[in-house]
């Protein structure tokens, strides 16, 4: 007879596997911070990079920059006015 001690972990891969991602989302969900930050990180962390990469320096100089009046900052609304009329869309 052979060794069943693997099926409990053959069955646990196996619903891992065919959980959509609204369930996993719902179970993560349900851990505490802690996890679902370490599973937000690794998530992250998997992402291609993106085209455009910003530096903790570059952002402290832009905070910096709306903080002190020397720029001025815009709402979401303004910003995607901006780009549809810069597209033509």
């Amino acid at each position: 007879m052979a060794d069943s001690s693997y099926l409990p972990y053959l069955r646990l891969y196996a619903s891992l596997c065919t959980m959509t991602a609204e369930q996993i989302e719902r179970e993560a969900a349900a851990l505490p911070a802690i996890d679902r930050g370490r599973i937000a990180s690794a998530l992250l962390r998997s992402l291609p990079q993106g085209a455009y990469d910003v530096s903790d320096e570059e952002v402290a100089q832009r905070f910096h920059e709306m903080e002190t009046g020397q720029v001025e900052d815009i709402t979401f609304a303004e910003l995607k006015a901006s780009l549809n009329f810069r597209t033509g869309e």
